[in-house]
């Protein structure tokens, strides 16, 4: 059953949601919900050389959803295209139903790194960067900036300046910024890259209760085990662009060991 799944994506070189035909009985439920987050028939090149080739998902409130592949498979492309900073050349991106280009107000709902680490002035403070950040998402008070500090347990270095934080703490300065505010789609480009076991497993934390308090969280990876630690749905994207092979699965019933031996030719 698993094969005949993954030999239909491969025909139709798109993401196929196969996750009943994985689990069995319940998974479906809850899946009537409209996604937040769609990509219909998605495509990118640079000239003629095709960097995503026909790439359709959904993830629904309450979800995070994994995109896994390798270094220079596309995944970055991928979220550049859903947060409307690139273009596709055909297909279609929604958020919340709609178009974020054509109808850029919707990303007033969006929280997102990416490219990681984020982009700050080194020679402010970290709280000053968030209160900076805060007045271009609008709506973000000084409490707000001190919550999602201790979060990511930076208040005590919010005063220093960034351009001596480490990897690890600026990457955690960047969900910071992302989730300001309380977004109900959050985007993240690699968020365990550079990570110190501390910064993973608060970034995991903050993913987790983001999806419990009804987000959508799309983030991509090339770390099985960060997918094991917290993802919904995962999708695995090849080199040259094809989706060629997919399992959507609860992971805390399908570890990775399982999904990789499902994903074996």
């Amino acid at each position: 059953m698993i094969a005949r799944s993954r030999q239909a994506v491969k025909e139709k070189n798109l993401v196929k949601d196969v996750a009943g035909e994985v689990l069995g009985h319940g998974v479906r439920e809850g899946l009537e919900h409209p996604p937040l987050i769609e990509t219909i028939s998605l495509s990118k090149r640079y000239g003629v050389r095709p960097v995503l080739r026909s790439l359709s998902l959904g993830v629904k409130a309450g979800e995070v959803y994994a995109l896994v592949g390798p270094n220079g498979a596309g995944k970055t492309t991928v979220i550049r295209l859903i947060t409307g900073l690139a273009f596709p050349s055909s297909g279609q991106v929604r958020l919340f139903g709609v178009d974020p280009i054509s109808q850029p107000k919707v990303k007033s709902r969006l929280g997102a790194v990416v490219e990681a680490p984020a982009a700050f002035y080194p020679y402010m403070t970290g709280r000053n960067n968030l209160r900076l950040h805060a007045k271009l998402v609008g709506k973000v008070d000084d409490k707000r900036i001190g919550e999602v500090l201790d979060m990511l347990e930076l208040g005590n270095a919010s005063d220093r300046k960034v351009g001596i934080y480490s990897l690890g703490m600026r990457q955690r300065l960047g969900v910071a910024a992302a989730i300001l505010n309380k977004p109900e789609v959050l985007i993240l480009d690699e968020p365990a890259s550079g990570m110190d076991p501390l910064s993973l497993h608060l970034v995991h934390r903050v993913l987790q209760q983001a999806a419990q308090d009804g987000a959508a969280v799309f983030i991509s990876t090339h770390h099985l085990d960060e997918v094991n630690a917290y993802c919904n749905r995962v999708g695995i994207l090849e080199e040259e662009c094809s989706l060629t092979r997919l399992i959507w699965a609860v992971v805390a019933t399908v570890t990775v060991s399982r999904l990789m031996m499902c994903l074996r030719p």
